[in-house]
């Protein structure tokens, strides 16, 4: 979703609770509102470390629809790029690289400044 005053994506979350002896009572499994989790976010990707020989490391990183089997899988890595609010304090449009892609930005013209931010998060009691 854009923010309507700065032109720039907003990251958000809506949050479910499950009550496992009573999955079917609404009052038992609230959903909450959407919460705002951070502003100018020009991307969001998350990988799925997959492994593939069996040495709970994984052998490569794919999106969701190209993981073959989910009980391989042993990792997560997330990457957000963040833009400035400002608009005209970069000379030109950046293009931002992650993941050995590079991407050019959603809305040129508006000289932000990005940064890519990623971090690779082991499944719990997955990965030795």
């Amino acid at each position: 979703e854009a923010d309507p005053a700065t032109g720039t994506g907003i990251l958000k979350c809506r949050a479910k609770r499950d009550n496992l002896s009573d999955a079917d009572d609404p009052v038992k499994n609230p959903v909450s509102g959407e919460k705002e989790l951070m502003s100018n976010v020009e991307a969001l990707r998350v990988l799925y470390g997959e492994d593939t020989d069996n040495d709970h490391w994984p052998n490569h990183y794919l999106n969701e629809s190209q993981v073959s089997d989910w009980k391989n899988v042993v990792s997560m890595r997330l990457s957000v790029v963040l833009n400035s609010s400002e608009r005209g304090i970069s000379k030109a449009d950046p293009s931002y690289s992650y993941d050995s892609n590079t991407y050019g930005v959603r809305n040129g013209g508006e000289f932000r400044v990005y940064r890519v931010f990623s971090t690779t998060i082991s499944m719990r009691n997955v990965m030795l």
